[in-house]
């Protein structure tokens, strides 16, 4: 039954990626964070991590997560797909569409969209059926249509 469940799952997420399409003016970028050692008892490796969205204004990035805005002026900003950031010794910026910093952690993984929606998933499984199939198709429509 969890193995249908999830590919119907992996079917809405394919479609809704194939038919969904979204202008790039924000980066959002999806973490996990590695708590095997930490809750072994959960059985699931990954913990969400609240997604952080970048966007240009007045030639500065600004970091979104939740309600809490931060700017950075020196930045080097060719587009949102392309840019650099110093603050004293952290550098971190956006090359080509792939994020980078000198000071992420090392338990944090940075993911897609779709993985990052796909561990929710796995966590609400582990909460029962119900839960996964009340909650699992909401997280993964609301991410593929934030992006």
């Amino acid at each position: 039954m969890k193995k249908i469940l999830f590919i119907i799952l992996l079917l809405i997420v394919a479609i809704g990626i194939l038919f969904l399409k979204s202008e790039q003016e924000t980066y959002t970028l999806y973490q996990l964070a590695d708590i095997s050692d930490l809750r072994p008892q959960d059985e699931i490796k990954y913990s969400n991590i609240l997604p952080i969205t970048f966007y240009i204004n007045d030639s500065k990035i600004v970091s979104k997560v939740l309600n809490r805005r931060e700017e950075y002026a020196n930045c080097d900003i060719k587009d949102i797909q392309n840019w650099v950031c110093e603050e004293a010794n952290w550098a971190f910026g956006v090359d080509n569409g792939t994020y980078f910093s000198n000071a992420m952690p090392e338990e944090n993984i940075v993911v897609s969209n779709f993985e990052y929606s796909f561990n929710w998933c796995r966590w609400y499984l582990k909460e029962g059926v119900v839960h996964f199939a009340t909650k699992c198709p909401l997280a993964i429509i609301k991410f593929i249509t934030k992006n």
